[in-house]
């Protein structure tokens, strides 16, 4: 596996954890390294998760150092700032002296908590959701990690194989599956964990590829949402395909349609290629903008 493991961190730098799967990138390896890994499939899915855990924990500590690197920024100009005071005034009696440095403390403090607000940024938790999490809005991250907490303590992983999770009913209610891999928890978890705007700050698409419409009941009842654009209704579909497991496992650019995608395309399979084009004679053509007008 250690042949492997370069190539692959590649792989994994540039890709998409909610799109990638390890069985598309063990492909990748045998059609690249000529090699057959057919009898090695649990040795690399251990490689690609824990390639996968070590990117996650990479990514989580960047802000860490972007703060670290401020924090110490902000500490060089306090220290020159006080190499300047001392040229101009060689005499500062100690009440002053104190002062000062009470007053820089608290400005290093108010910027420290600057950095750290923006790092934890907020998202709104679905009301079904906070029946695990107990919290309206929060980290996303600590809410993923809080829905694993809630699987490992009520014994959700299968025993025979930790990377499958077997809900409960529970669970199951809120996420709308029995079984899933924790490759595919982030996909079904992203509906309930939305970024939390109010109207005011919300800003209204620009240009008539990013416009909303309104969609039509059965577009709508599969991505979950009565108005979109385009690109995220695109998007939408893609994650409802993963969180499924609906591409042919014979062929990947097919999609294997269950009720809710027949109900929208008319048909049990479907080319990715025709997928886009058949999805918009399900939009409404006025945007939602146009029709509040």
């Amino acid at each position: 596996m250690d042949a492997y493991r370069q190539r692959v961190k590649v792989i994994l730098k540039t890709a998409d954890l909610n799109l990638v799967s390890v069985k598309s990138i063990r492909k990748q390896i045998e059609q690249e390294f000529d090699a057959d890994l057919s009898d090695k499939k649990h040795e690399f899915e251990q490689l690609v998760m824990s390639l996968v855990e070590a990117k996650q924990e990479m990514e989580d500590h960047v802000e860490d150092i972007s703060q670290v690197k401020e924090e110490k920024h902000v500490k060089e100009e306090d220290m020159e700032e006080d190499v300047e005071e001392d040229s101009r005034q060689q005499i500062l009696d100690d009440e002053r002296l104190a002062l000062e440095l009470q007053q820089m403390d608290s400005q290093r403090r108010t910027r420290r908590g600057a950095v750290q607000v923006k790092r934890e940024k907020l998202v709104q938790v679905s009301p079904e959701l906070q029946e695990i999490v107990k919290q309206e809005q929060m980290p996303r991250t600590d809410a993923v990690a809080r829905v694993w907490d809630y699987i490992r303590d009520h014994g959700l992983q299968d025993p025979e194989d930790k990377r499958k999770i077997v809900a409960n009913d529970l669970l199951e209610g809120i996420l709308g599956k029995k079984e899933f891999t924790g490759f595919q928890l982030n996909s079904l978890l992203s509906k309930h964990l939305t970024t939390n705007k109010t109207k005011k700050e919300r800003k209204k698409p620009s240009g008539a590829f990013n416009a909303l419409h309104v969609l039509s009941a059965p577009l709508a009842d599969l991505v979950s949402v009565t108005e979109e654009s385009r690109p995220q209704v695109v998007k939408r579909i893609w994650d409802y395909i993963k969180a499924n497991d609906l591409q042919d496992p014979t062929n990947k650019q097919y999609i294997l349609c269950d009720d809710k995608m027949n109900s929208v395309f008319k048909t049990k399979r479907l080319s990715m290629f025709k997928m886009n084009a058949v999805h918009m004679l399900m939009i409404v053509v006025e945007s939602a903008h146009e029709e509040e007008g």
